[in-house]
């Protein structure tokens, strides 16, 4: 897939296939990871790969908002340099290409940054001189979210300024909207049409 696809592309979906992410495809991204730039180059982060189900659990366990983690096929704990200055935006860069390399091979992902330090340092090894910053979820999507990036590129691609999301989700039509407001409309059997001057909704 193309880059510029990719990015677009790119959803967040919580519904996935219980099918195992192949080996190569989880390099892939962990080599996405390690290929980012960094601030001077210092390449400060490291990279924790979890993919037994009993430290997915201790994962899980070791989050304050990441419970879900535990439905993962694999999960990676990035790490980072705190004394840093720009720890936090190097983390960012590797979580965002390991996301969009994921996502080019079918394989969702989902982020978390509330954690338990002390007790992930003790059930992971984790050296003092570095932090966990983020933990990123990864599992194969299921055939729907072929769907969903299917109507989005097709959404990107008008030439107007909508940006137009149609998802039938408990048989309800969400239409995203942009620059009209309000940003989020609920129709159901109605036709929109949006441009950069108005936003007109109508009924057939």
């Amino acid at each position: 897939m193309e880059t510029y696809k990719t990015i677009l592309t790119k959803l967040d979906v919580r519904q996935y296939d219980s099918k195992k992410v192949p080996a190569e495809v989880k390099l892939r991204v962990l080599e996405a990871a390690r290929a980012t730039g960094t601030g001077m180059n210092k390449q400060e982060w490291r990279f924790i790969l979890v993919q037994e189900k009993e430290m997915i659990k201790k994962l899980a366990e070791d989050s304050t908002s990441g419970g879900w983690v535990a439905g993962a096929n694999f999960a990676v704990i990035v790490l980072s340099d705190p004394t840093l200055g720009f720890h936090g935006i190097d983390a960012g860069r590797a979580v965002q290409n390991m996301e969009l390399a994921a996502w080019d091979q079918g394989v969702i992902s989902g982020i978390y940054t509330g954690i338990k330090d002390e007790k992930m340092r003790k059930d992971f090894a984790i050296p003092s001189t570095l932090k966990a910053v983020v933990v990123v979820r990864l599992r194969l999507a299921v055939d729907r979210a072929g769907f969903h990036r299917q109507v989005r590129e097709q959404a990107r691609s008008q030439e107007t300024d909508v940006i137009a999301l149609q998802l039938r989700h408990h048989e309800k039509l969400y239409a995203f909207l942009n620059p009209c407001q309000p940003s989020l409309v609920e129709l159901q059997n109605r036709n929109f049409q949006c441009t950069k001057q108005a936003c007109e909704i109508s009924t057939p």
